[in-house]
Formats: structure tokens, sequence, C-alpha cells
């Protein structure tokens, strides 16, 4: 039988793998941004939403909201 705790576990887990996943493309889409820079960016973001219910959509809000902050930091650099 899962207890709620493991269940809990897993969806961090499977949200944490998610954001990974996010910092992988945005890494990928901003190669004049250090992978430590978008990392630390899209960490950030993520601890934003700490707490917030409807965790499914976390790592999409996360994603949106890096990215525009990413977009300034490339403009500002290039």
């Amino acid at each position: 039988m899962v207890n709620a705790h493991q269940t809990s576990g897993v969806i961090e887990l499977s949200e944490q793998t998610v954001i990974e996943q996010v910092v992988a493309r945005l890494t990928s889409r901003y190669p004049a941004i250090s992978e430590s820079t978008v990392t630390g960016v899209v960490r950030d973001v993520h601890f934003r939403f700490e707490g917030r219910p409807l965790r499914d959509y976390i790592p999409l809000l996360v994603e949106r909201t890096a990215k525009s902050e990413l977009e300034r930091l490339h403009a500002r650099a290039g």
C-alpha cells in the first residue's frame, strides 16, 4: 500500500525531473548564457512557486517565467 508521504515524494521527484529538463531546454535555447546562470534563474523561479497548490502546472509556469527572465538577460548581454 502506498501512503501519502510516499506519493508526495514521487510527485516531488517527478517535478524535479521536469525542472531539470526545463534547465536543459533553456540552456540549449540560450547558449550565450552560462548553464549555471540558467540553473540559478530556474531554481529562483521554481522557489517562488513553493507551497502552491496544483503542482502539475508548476514546471510550465517555471519555464515560462524563467524564459522571460533569460530573454531580458540575453538582450542585455547581446
